[in-house]
């Protein structure tokens, strides 16, 4: 009987000791778990504060540019007084760059708008022919520097489309910009538009140096450095990523092909919609 008694209380000790090393554990797991979440909250807290810090410093450099190209043009047209044409040569050098620091900055502040899901898109319909035709005089100047020609092939009739046609335009914009950039000189840039009931499809080709595969899986990534070093220049990075969340929002699809001999193709592939989200409404109303 004293023995049963014995290996009772030793049973029950055991079971105590248990208990109160289980719970001592727990203890310790939640102390640990409290200081990771502290520190993780700390850490978003802190990255949180950086972005903002360089989005509040990006957002006014846009002020003091958007004034020094309206203090060019002014000097530009004539309104100070006449200039020489050594002295235009030094504004017209100096407006460019005003021009591209804008537009990169715009680009750095859309992209944050993308990440943050805050880019909301103003859709409409628009004929795509108009505006590739836009795109095309925008970017003529720029093109006749390297001494290449625009071909432009429209394989369809229909051309209507409901998109954003300010973001669209962008994307157009930037590709053509990176086909003439990165094309060689005095070779043409064949663009491409067709659409479909479903689709509707724009693409361009030129001559340039090939693209690995594995380069072209990291094109349309945000600070991913691929092998070409002309691609890793941070406007480049940010405007084909930017590109590529601006399909995404439309739903539709954005590329980059490249084949042995040179040949390179960037483009994007927009879903057809019929009518509005007002005109849904009213249909389905009635």
């Amino acid at each position: 009987m004293a023995t049963y008694l014995f290996l009772l209380g030793l049973i029950i000790l055991l079971f105590v000791l248990c208990i109160s090393l289980c719970v001592q554990m727990c203890i310790l797991i939640k102390r640990r778990t409290d200081i990771a979440d502290n520190k993780e909250k700390e850490n978003v807290k802190k990255h949180e504060a950086q972005r903002s810090f360089f989005v509040t410093v990006v957002h006014d450099l846009k002020t003091p540019i958007v004034a020094q190209l309206r203090s060019i043009d002014l000097v530009l047209n004539g309104k100070l007084g006449s200039v020489n044409t050594k002295q235009e040569e030094i504004l017209r050098l100096t407006e460019d760059s005003c021009k591209y620091t804008l537009k990169l900055v715009t680009t750095i502040l859309d992209s944050y708008k993308v990440d943050c899901q805050k880019l909301n898109l103003k859709k409409e319909f628009f004929d795509m022919k108009d505006l590739i035709n836009s795109c095309l005089e925008e970017t003529n100047m720029l093109a006749e520097e390297k001494y290449q020609n625009f071909i432009l092939k429209i394989t369809s009739d229909e051309s209507k489309v409901y998109a954003d046609y300010l973001q669209i335009k962008r994307v157009i914009i930037n590709l053509l910009s990176n086909s003439i950039t990165y094309g060689f000189k005095k070779s043409p840039i064949i663009v491409n538009y067709k659409q479909n009931n479903d689709s509707a499809e724009f693409y361009i080709n030129n001559q340039s140096q090939e693209i690995s595969d594995e380069d072209l899986s990291k094109m349309f990534d945000k600070f991913t450095q691929t092998e070409l070093s002309k691609y890793n220049t941070l406007g480049s990075r940010l405007g084909l990523y930017l590109s590529k969340q601006i399909i995404n929002l439309h739903g539709g699809k954005i590329y980059a092909k490249s084949s042995k001999d040179g040949c390179c193709t960037f483009g994007f592939i927009l879903p057809i919609e019929r009518s509005s989200p007002i005109e849904k409404q009213e249909k389905t109303a009635s």
